[in-house]
């Protein structure tokens, strides 16, 4: 099963995970989108908080969806990204 299959079946359960920590969006990085085998930290998500969260929340959100995956994933936040870079995430990200 490649990494965007992986991801689809689990698609519900990422976004219910993820409105319990207030996300308003999650993106799949566009390394994970090619569907390369499986290595570990391969899915790389970007999230973007819907108001005021803490770091403890990223974490609970990347151990929950690693729990869902069985993998282990890299969580950035969006906003963390650099603004150079940050103007490209709409097309190099696949918005679940």
């Amino acid at each position: 099963m490649n990494i965007m299959d992986l991801i689809d079946k689990n698609k519900k359960n990422i976004i219910e995970v993820a409105k319990k920590y207030n996300i308003e969006k999650v993106k799949v990085s566009a390394l994970t989108k090619k569907g390369k085998k499986f290595k570990d930290k391969d899915i790389k998500l970007l999230i973007s908080f819907n108001g005021e969260n803490t770091l403890y929340d990223l974490l609970s959100f990347k151990k929950e969806v690693n729990d869902i995956l069985k993998r282990n994933i890299d969580v950035s936040t969006i906003e963390s990204i650099h603004p150079d870079l940050r103007k490209h995430i709409n097309e190099t990200i696949e918005i679940l």
